[in-house]
């Protein structure tokens, strides 16, 4: 038996996403916690259509039907990520005390406890703990346009409004695609050679809504075997979970008797054993699937399903009673990963190991990606602009600090710093400003002179003014230097993102914005001195 692989997929949203759900309301458009198999298939065809065409007629292309149109592949629910972790529903069966949130599970409870009221909603387990996946949402008033007339005045001549409640902008959702390992290479090597790529889902992805960043990880082999070991108890009893909803090849009132054809499959799969659902384990909910489908522009028929979380226990016996067999495992896991139910290819039908354990509530965990800022080439201009700007003001206060510092003694020789100040404003034209500058101090200062005696007289580090002007030393503020520790941590990753090299401290650049304000400044603090109200520490 072949194993299957899988690729990751992360879906980053970049702009709020309206994934509507089913409600009872016509003004309010609900939108679900997770994106469906259905919607990861449906964007990664649209995706293989505009980089390889076939339009309309991109069903007769062998690729294609390889790819999107068989049930070599499935396309499973991105859940929310929690704790960089994909989420998964969590099952029914979890209830949790309404007090100091103790957790039973009575899937194998034998005796359910008062006090206790259900889990809801998408979370991990962590360390014997559950820590609650979240989708931050918004809901946005919208006015009905639809008449040309209505466009163009900008109301609703009717006054007819509708809401949308959408997932916010910066939220992650992990899902999976699963298939043979050469249908997946194909994939990755036509849809993912980019290390990532942007994409629109969702309703009005054409206006202000559905902008997303995507992202795979390679082929990856899959392997559950190991898993539904430890699943199994001492009863030979393999407790198994809905990871995305289940659709039965016939409807039936009762949850067990749609699950006993998943047990049924797997007697077919293995001669000589037979598998059964214990009835009296189920624990599910049903949930009505609708979709619309874009290329028919309707609406698929709706359909009910068990949910995503129903939880429910399978035996294993043969004729000469070996229980759980390494053939029966991995019947098991293949069943697992190809889809138990109709419409396997969207990821419907899928199914996990659940284990019994003692578990405890954590804390909730944000479902929020790595910061990741995308930004168009006109906006990486304006925030290079930012950066250095914010680089040349941090380095003008640090010449402003080490001028009061050091030069507010030089009461008689304000004309110094004037002349040098000047000289830069020449030099700056001039390539090379720290080499122009360094020239003209050697040959400007004259031995024995009053310039030479004060410039000796200020020191940093051991090392005399002159000596640090005439390029013999580091200047002041180069010495230890760090961007990270003057801007924040951050600052090396905001800069990668825009393209931005951070300056080398002794830049030019740096070089002629410290020194001209130094010596502004010294200018100031000598005048200061003559009037007595300056300070200095020459050390």
């Amino acid at each position: 038996m072949s194993r299957l692989a899988k690729i990751d997929i992360r879906i980053d949203t970049l702009e709020p996403v309206v994934i509507s759900q089913k409600n009872n309301t016509t003004v309010l458009t609900n939108s679900a916690d997770y994106i469906s198999g259905s919607i990861l298939r449906g964007m990664l065809a649209g995706m293989y259509i505009r980089k390889f065409g076939g339009g309309d007629r991109v069903h007769e292309d062998a690729a294609f039907q390889r790819l999107f149109l068989s049930s070599n592949v499935r396309f499973v629910d991105a859940n929310p990520l929690a704790g960089g972790q994909r989420s998964f529903a969590l099952p029914f069966s979890l209830m949790k005390e309404k007090v100091n949130g103790d957790v039973q599970d009575i899937l194998f409870a034998k005796d359910s406890q008062k006090g206790y009221k259900g889990i809801k909603g998408y979370g991990i387990v962590s360390d014997g703990k559950i820590c609650m996946a979240h989708v931050g949402k918004s809901v946005s008033l919208h006015m009905s346009r639809n008449l040309e007339n209505e466009r163009i005045s900008g109301k609703s001549e009717e006054g007819h409004i509708f809401n949308y409640e959408s997932i916010d902008a910066g939220q992650s959702f992990a899902g999976e695609i699963i298939g043979s390992k050469e249908a997946l290479q194909e994939m990755s090597e036509k849809l993912f050679s980019e290390k990532e790529c942007f994409v629109y889902i969702g309703r009005s992805k054409y206006s202000q809504y559905g902008r997303c960043r995507l992202s795979a990880s390679g082929v990856q082999e899959v392997d559950y075997t190991g898993m539904i070991r430890e699943a199994i108890d001492e009863k030979g009893l393999l407790a198994l979970r809905a990871d995305t909803p289940y659709l039965p090849e016939w409807q039936n009132v009762d949850a067990a008797a749609s699950l006993q054809e998943l047990a049924d499959k797997l007697s077919d799969i293995c001669p000589g054993m037979s598998f059964a659902v214990q009835g009296a384990s189920v624990v599910s909910k049903q949930v009505t699937i609708a979709n619309f489908v874009q290329v028919w522009n309707l609406k698929r028929a709706e359909e009910p399903a068990l949910a995503a979380g129903t939880v429910f226990q399978l035996s294993c016996r043969s004729g000469e009673d070996k229980g759980w067999t390494d053939e029966a495992v991995e019947a098991v896991e293949q069943l697992l990963l190809g889809g138990m139910s109709r419409r396997s290819s969207e990821g419907f039908g899928q199914f996990r190991p659940w284990q019994q354990q003692d578990l405890k509530m954590g804390s909730g965990l944000e479902n929020a990606p790595e910061a990741k800022p995308v930004f168009s080439a006109e906006m990486k201009k304006t925030v290079q602009h930012i950066l250095l700007n914010r680089m040349k003001g941090e380095i003008r206060r640090l010449a402003a600090d080490d001028a009061a510092k050091k030069c507010g003694s030089l009461s008689r020789h304000n004309h110094l710093f004037s002349r040098m100040e000047q000289e830069m404003l020449t030099v700056k034209a001039q390539s090379g400003t720290r080499k122009a500058f360094n020239q003209y101090m050697e040959a400007c200062i004259r031995p024995g002179s009053p310039a030479e005696k004060n410039l000796k007289g200020i020191s940093y580090g051991g090392h005399t003014l002159l000596e640090i002007l005439q390029g013999n030393y580091k200047s002041p503020y180069a010495v230890n230097f760090s961007w990270q520790e003057i801007l924040g941590k951050e600052i090396g990753a905001l800069a990668k993102d825009v393209d931005f090299t951070l300056p080398e401290p002794e830049s030019d650049e740096l070089y002629y914005e410290y020194w001209l304000w130094f010596f502004r400044h010294a200018r100031k603090q000598t005048i200061k001195a003559a009037t007595g109200k300056g300070s200095v520490n020459n050390e």
